[in-house]
């Protein structure tokens, strides 16, 4: 082969790679809304028509890639095989280049005109690969099905659903980066990938932190200390926490009280309604929809006892997906204040993936939920005021400790701290 062909096979090649991918790239990033929306009217059927076998195009497109890269390859080494191979690395560095501002075309629809010709040249070219290797691509797609369908016969189904939600927050990290998604979205996104795999237990008020109400307390006292709380739903118990004897409603005691007639009400006990029990390690998606089936807005979690661990509203699942919610009621208590580069003062209470967010690490402990779970966990004993402990990249001090709890901890990330 010459050296001008083999030049003009390189650049022919590095077009049709870039082209291949950005179609790819417009055809499976955008919505059909989005498409119908900025593609033209002409080209439009063309795209919806490919559309209707995603695989077979998105694997047609994915095959010109490869033998354009290989096309690459061949020209380069034909070009510089005889004359000056020295000048085949700044070739090969020069494609790379070009290869890497190729992928990275902003998006079509954040061009400040409307591309027709881009839209128009995306489309015939998508069409002409569906023409043209659209047979091996449905033939890759049935063989892959195939595959799929013989490692599922035999125990060891491949995690596609697994795969699929890495894909998609492999587009979401790629969305964030091109500045076609906001941080706040970017964030919402992940919370909403990651909920279907968050239990119960996460989100509760532990059984320590519960308001509750004893069964016996007479109604005027009762008011007061709803009054005073501030909640709306409270448990009421008999003898102790485990053994709840219903929920109170503050609107039914508020009715009451403004009824006048309490006569036909002398105990807390006849206002109460039922109490809705869930296992603690119950999936977050799984509650929410069984409290949208029964309009109800509070459980109480047991664990395999049977005991009360904790309880759980329909906000404490809400602020999971979209941050804390607060109300004009609701005062707003930080649990963690910096004290410095990689030093922050936290409460006992404050959750470990809250702390995972504050020092952008990853701390895997399975068995525990908060700060001074964690340190109960590594230290087998309850901690006295003082005491230290390593987890990882992080150094955990007690500060300030209750007669049953540990109030607040510094956390130190050791690869701060002064030599």
């Amino acid at each position: 082969m010459e050296p001008t062909a083999a030049l003009i096979l390189l650049i022919i090649s590095l077009f049709v790679y870039c082209l291949a991918f950005q179609a790819h790239r417009v055809l499976f990033s955008l919505a059909e809304e989005d498409l119908r929306s900025i593609w033209p009217e002409g080209c439009l059927p063309i795209v919806l028509r490919l559309l209707k076998s995603p695989r077979r195009i998105s694997l047609s497109l994915w095959l010109v890639q490869r033998m354009s890269v290989l096309g690459m390859v061949l020209g380069l080494y034909k070009a510089f095989q005889t004359k000056a191979p020295q000048l085949a690395l700044y070739s090969f560095l020069g494609i790379s280049i070009a290869i890497l501002v190729g992928r990275n075309i902003p998006a079509p629809r954040r061009l400040g005109t409307n591309p027709v010709m881009f839209f128009a040249l995306i489309s015939r070219f998508a069409w002409l690969v569906n023409l043209v290797l659209g047979p091996v691509g449905g033939l890759l797609d049935r063989g892959s099905k195939a595959l799929n369908r013989f490692f599922s016969a035999r125990g060891g189904e491949p995690q596609r659903e697994h795969f699929a939600q890495q894909e998609l927050l492999g587009l979401v990290e790629r969305g964030c980066n091109e500045g076609a998604l906001e941080e706040v979205e970017h964030r919402m996104i992940h919370r909403v990938l990651g909920f279907r795999d968050r239990r119960v237990s996460r989100v509760m008020t532990p059984r320590a932190d519960m308001f509750c109400l004893p069964a016996d307390m007479g109604l005027d006292k009762a008011a007061q200390a709803v009054r005073e709380a501030g909640y709306s739903r409270v448990p009421v118990y008999r003898e102790s926490k485990d053994d709840v004897a219903g929920i109170l409603y503050a609107k039914d005691l508020l009715r009451l009280k403004l009824s006048e007639s309490e006569d036909h009400v002398s105990t807390l006990q006849e206002l109460l309604r039922p109490a809705y029990f869930v296992p603690v390690n119950m999936e977050l998606g799984e509650l929410l929809e069984e409290l949208r089936g029964r309009k109800l807005h509070m459980a109480l979690c047991v664990d395999e006892y049977g005991a009360i661990s904790g309880l759980v509203t329909m906000e404490d699942i809400l602020e999971e997906l979209f941050g804390e919610i607060y109300d004009e009621y609701d005062l707003e208590v930080r649990r963690w204040e910096s004290m410095g580069e990689g030093v922050f003062m936290v409460s006992g209470k404050l959750g470990l993936h809250e702390l995972e967010g504050l020092l952008g690490i990853r701390i895997v402990e399975e068995d525990c939920n908060t700060v001074a779970g964690l340190i109960l966990k590594r230290l087998g004993h309850f901690p006295s005021q003082g005491e230290e402990v390593e987890v990882g990249m992080l150094k955990l001090r007690v500060e300030k400790v209750g007669p049953t709890r540990i109030l607040a901890v510094r956390v130190q990330l050791i690869n701060h701290e002064e030599q």
